[in-house]
């Protein structure tokens, strides 16, 4: 390219640029990617940011310091750490002693308050969270990416703003209540913008023979955060420290780098499905839902790893009492990606097989014909009923889709997010107000739940709108709602949580009664569980303001995850580390100068 500029417009250009122009294309093609780094570094075009490396035994990894992400960040970009404020802002509006005040309410005996509540540094600290996962590299082989982003969203300034007419007031109580409020989660605008990565390794690099490279990354990660923590960083005479509150992540990578012995893996092992709690093991079935389930009394009770084997995670400063909620679960994988596709599918198959609410006389009743009806429902649907902004990926309900080879296997399916709950907004719609057949014009407007065809499937149709208005407005609220949740907002958060579990789990005893096997009670209907019962504990403590779940959903994090491994697939397999953080700093640079 540089050769052809100079042949095509070498006339036209200046004595400087011809002379940058001829020194790229006379350079070696074998390190081409290499020289046109280091021209975009010397010419400014990419974000100035040394890459530090680690070695690991014959291994080197390269990787973006934390230290170094937070200086810079600070420095020149304050807005996308401390929520769209500038750090002289910070001073005034109470955002960071606002943040810690409801916090330990929530968590009083975190180490940030012993290390500087009592010298007066709460606000100079600023939480963050860690998340790690696996994406796809060449050839589909699996990408480990880390990373790191701040609790708050840049929405938080601008929430902030317009709350002004609401709080006149200017007392400090009447200042942290505007704040409180206008704390949101970080979960809007570009990822390049609010998650920042630390490396990215292929899995030749961090598997099999390699293990110890990836125990070894989180040494130097958990150092890296315990420094920041106890030592800060000086930015403009002031000293900032900023605070890891817990690593975010699916339950693969959170059980893999946490070293539990407890998991989902081990269902029907007898060794216990959760690392927070007993559930899974004797006398304390994960299945139980209710308002007091056995397992709640044993979370935190034992620890879900081997003595000795313990993370090197553990060495960041976190909450003693609860050691395990470091590692902190992920409402979207947890429903969106799991349960909430178990409910879908299974729901399809009863309205469209086991119920045939979808039959036409005279016509075939054959699965894949009934499934064609129940798609060309759910397509009227999108198409005519639903006013959202959300279009659906999902093209087809199929038996592969819905792993439906036969009628003894439980069917389940795996939506992108958006579909998942734009298909469970269809299926309200249907008991509410019935079904469209191919040669009907518009829905019938008879509700299922009140006119069942057959009176045995009633109770059916009512856990089925149940499940689906419960999923749906936490889901909404989850999204809607900022960083705390006020106790009223809490308790009908739980309550919510609570009863989509019940209802499932009522479908189940129904679908088992009934011979049909539908509904399979898998390990993540207590995952989600799990969050309801975060809640409770939290009211029972007596907290005015709930910490939000929405503060470790995945959801954003699943994007950048994609970005990052994207670029890791158009470099060369021997330098995916370096490369791909590279490509990385080219990309931020444009991102971070459009911002």
């Amino acid at each position: 390219m540089a050769f052809s500029t100079l042949h095509d417009k070498g006339i036209y250009l200046s004595q400087s640029t011809k002379n940058v122009l001829t020194k790229v294309a006379n350079a070696n093609p074998n390190n081409a990617e290499r020289d046109l780094h280091r021209l975009f570094r010397r010419e400014e075009l990419s974000l100035p940011i040394e890459m530090s490396t680690k070695g690991f035994g014959i291994q080197k990894v390269h990787y973006l310091s934390l230290l170094t992400w937070w200086k810079f960040l600070l420095k020149s970009y304050p807005k996308f750490v401390l929520g769209g404020f500038d750090r002289e802002e910070i001073r005034s509006n109470r955002m960071l002693q606002t943040f810690w005040k409801h916090y330990k309410s929530n968590h009083d005996d975190h180490a940030v308050f012993d290390l500087h509540e009592t010298q007066g540094r709460l606000g100079k600290c600023v939480p963050y969270y860690l998340h790690i996962d696996e994406g796809t590299g060449l050839r589909r082989s699996a990408v480990l990416v880390i990373a790191m982003q701040t609790v708050f969203g840049r929405e938080t300034s601008k929430i902030f703003g317009e709350n002004f007419s609401n709080f006149m007031a200017h007392s400090q109580h009447a200042l942290e209540a505007r704040m409180t409020r206008a704390q949101y989660h970080n979960a809007k605008g570009s990822t390049y913008l609010t998650r920042f990565l630390w490396t990215v390794l292929p899995k030749k690099s961090y598997s099999q023979k390699n293990t110890h490279v990836y125990w070894g990354l989180l040494d130097l990660l958990a150092t890296e955060c315990k420094k920041l923590m106890e030592e800060g960083v000086s930015v403009g005479g002031e000293t900032w420290f900023p605070v890891c509150l817990g690593l975010k992540g699916d339950q693969p990578a959170l059980i893999k780098s946490g070293a539990f012995r407890r998991s989902f893996m081990n269902l029907g092992a007898g060794r216990g499905i959760c690392w927070e709690c007993c559930a899974g093991l004797p006398g304390f079935e994960f299945e139980q839902c209710g308002e007091s389930p056995t397992w709640a009394a044993t979370v935190g009770l034992v620890p879900p790893w081997v003595q000795g084997e313990e993370s090197p995670l553990l060495r960041i400063p976190c909450q003693p009492s609860l050691p395990h909620g470091f590692w902190k679960r992920d409402p979207f994988h947890a429903f969106k990606q799991t349960l909430g596709g178990h409910f879908g599918a299974s729901t399809i198959i009863l309205f469209a097989i086991d119920f045939a609410l979808w039959k036409i006389p005279g016509q075939s009743s054959d699965v894949d014909s009934m499934l064609e009806r129940a798609f060309g429902d759910f397509r009227y649907f999108v198409c005519h009923e639903w006013r959202g902004n959300v279009v659906n990926h999902t093209k087809a309900f199929t038996r592969q889709t819905l792993h439906f080879p036969d009628y003894k296997k439980f069917p389940y399916a795996r939506w992108k997010g958006s579909d998942q709950m734009l298909i469970i907004r269809w299926l309200r719609n249907v008991v509410l107000n019935g079904v469209v057949l191919p040669d009907s014009i518009t829905r019938d407007g008879q509700s299922l739940l009140y006119f069942p065809p057959k009176d045995w499937q009633a109770p059916f149709f009512k856990g089925a709108l149940d499940g689906c208005n419960a999923s749906i407005i936490f889901f909404h609220t989850l999204h809607r709602e900022g960083v705390w949740w006020s106790r009223g907002l809490a308790s009908e958060m739980s309550a919510e949580c609570r009863k989509f579990c019940v209802s499932f789990g009522d479908l189940a005893r129904l679908s088992y009664e009934r011979g049909i096997a539908r509904y399979h009670l898998e390990p993540c209907l207590h995952t989600f569980r799990h969050f309801g019962h975060d809640i409770d504990a939290a009211l029972a403590a007596g907290c005015d303001e709930v910490l939000s779940p929405s503060t470790q959903t995945c959801e954003m994090d699943e994007d950048f995850v994609g970005k990052i491994c994207k670029g890791s697939r158009h470099v060369h397999p021997m330098a995916t580390n370096q490369r791909t953080i590279e490509r990385y700093l080219l990309r931020c640079h444009a991102e971070f100068a459009g911002a």
